[in-house]
């Protein structure tokens, strides 16, 4: 655990652009994905617990292009996929952006997902527990899995009272259907869970079996399952906490 206390955390800073070149003839990548991807596999996630916490780098949440950083900023929904990976991935939510642009009134729904309280509690659940990618899209296996090349990946993390945190990221350029099946997650599948949307701070309905959303082009849907019993766990079967 002291590895990851003093490690940051990716191929290249972290720029304020989805994509600002591709890898190639030895030049790393860099952009949003690439520091996404970093913090899928140039570390174990299962390093992140109390004290020592793997780190994605400053966030450029809200910057839009005008920070100090190479980029040219990023679409709010792209600024949304970062502050909420970087909440259920548990790295540090260092912002990197000038707050007094965002108390003059300059771009106010950016500020309002930094005040989101329900991605920063994800974030900081007392729990401690570490996330895991559940699954991705082309396969971890695939020679088509690159960061140029992956459109969909579902992180889930275990929370304090037995929830679940789950998040579904489009890296499409596409609207995308995506689902994650209560097998891929550890779970019973005659679990029913409460689903609470993060994002847009409200009960969403339940589910059984799977969760699914429809997500927009580069963004997200994040939830938190809770088990209908209080008593209950969806920690899973153990697996959950096996990073991949």
């Amino acid at each position: 655990h002291n590895l990851a206390n003093s490690l940051l955390v990716e191929y290249d800073n972290a720029f304020d652009a989805w994509l600002l070149r591709e890898e190639s003839d030895g030049t790393p990548g860099a952009g949003l994905i690439y520091n996404i991807d970093a913090m899928l596999q140039a570390t174990r996630l299962d390093y992140s617990a109390p004290g020592s916490w793997n780190d994605g780098d400053m966030l450029q949440v809200c910057n839009y292009g005008d920070g100090h950083t190479p980029g040219h900023g990023m679409s709010l929904n792209e600024y949304r996929v970062m502050y909420t990976v970087w909440s259920i991935l548990a790295s540090p939510l260092i912002l990197g952006t000038d707050l007094q642009r965002l108390a003059r009134g300059e771009h106010p729904e950016c500020l309002a997902l930094l005040l989101n309280a329900d991605i920063v509690a994800v974030n900081q659940d007392p729990a401690a527990l570490p996330a895991r990618l559940v699954a991705q899209l082309p396969p971890f296996d695939s020679a088509n899995a690159t960061t140029v090349g992956i459109i969909a990946q579902v992180l889930a993390r275990p929370l304090s009272r037995g929830r679940l945190a789950v998040l579904l990221l489009n890296r499409s350029g596409q609207p995308a259907r995506l689902s994650v099946s209560w097998a891929q997650l550890g779970l019973s599948a005659a679990d029913k869970v409460g689903v609470y949307d993060v994002v847009a701070q409200r009960d969403a309905g339940s589910a059984t079996g799977a969760y699914t959303a429809d997500v927009p082009s580069h963004d997200v849907s994040f939830v938190v399952l809770r088990p209908a019993d209080s008593g209950h766990s969806l920690h899973g079967h153990g697996d959950l906490l096996r990073s991949v």
